[in-house]
């Protein structure tokens, strides 16, 4: 057989191959025709079965790092900012100048680490503690339903200790996926609740950071997660009223 006719039957075989192989790629990636009556058959026989949920993420280096602030001695402070690496990017000593203030943020913590670090907070036998906690936990899979309860057992500690408390929400720019988003919002949904139920008062700081999406604004945030400068200024803004109140 010729080359040519070798052409003739095999290269429409071969483009019939390419099209339904890129087709059942569509189908699968943009759930287009046929995708449900496969998905539907597909379940009448194995059931439609969901993923089951991940087990929590924690951060064992983050709760490392924080031995070395149990090794300081525990100055007296009027104020601690605890959460992750937001809260520790901030020059809260000068954003707050004549205030003692301490800041217990640690890059990459999570809700489960500043739990487990209430007692070493507590030591400083602060007036108020200042708590944002929760955007590692959703960045790295956690769900509301997960979180909740270490944040529920985290203020019990904290006010069983006689501090006031200050809850905040999750905040995130652009650095969160729509599905991360979902899961941040159902956790600052619950917030409000939970800090009544521990004589805490939430500060909702969405209405300074957010746009109508729910994402930070892009001039407060320089990487889609952490602070500018400006975005310190809006907080301290937020918080001096509070601050004033508790240090008087």
């Amino acid at each position: 057989m010729s080359e040519w006719a070798r052409m003739r039957i095999w290269g429409p075989a071969a483009a019939a191959v390419a099209a339904a192989f890129l087709w059942g790629l569509a189908v699968g990636f943009y759930q287009v025709f046929p995708y449900e009556p496969i998905r539907l058959a597909k379940n009448m026989i194995e059931g439609d079965r969901r993923p089951a949920e991940r087990p929590m993420a924690t951060n064992p280096a983050a709760e490392a790092m924080a031995m070395a602030d149990r090794s300081l001695p525990p100055a007296p402070a009027d104020v601690v900012m605890a959460g992750d690496s937001i809260t520790a990017g901030g020059r809260w000593d000068e954003l707050f100048p004549g205030v003692a203030i301490l800041n217990r943020g640690i890059g990459g913590d999570m809700v489960t680490g500043l739990d487990k670090r209430t007692g070493e907070i507590l030591a400083h036998r602060p007036k108020l503690v200042v708590v944002m906690i929760g955007v590692n936990d959703i960045l790295s899979g956690n769900t509301a339903k997960q979180v909740l309860p270490v944040y529920d057992s985290l203020l019990a500690r904290l006010r069983k200790g006689g501090a006031q408390v200050i809850v905040q929400p999750v905040l995130c720019g652009t650095r969160c996926s729509d599905e991360q988003r979902a899961e941040l919002a159902a956790t600052n949904q619950a917030l409000p609740a939970l800090a009544v139920r521990h004589g805490a008062r939430f500060l909702d700081l969405r209405r300074g950071f957010d746009d109508a999406k729910g994402v930070v604004r892009s001039e407060l945030t320089w990487d889609g997660l952490h602070f500018t400068g400006a975005g310190y200024r809006a907080w301290q803004r937020m918080l001096a009223p509070a601050i004033a109140g508790a240090v008087r």
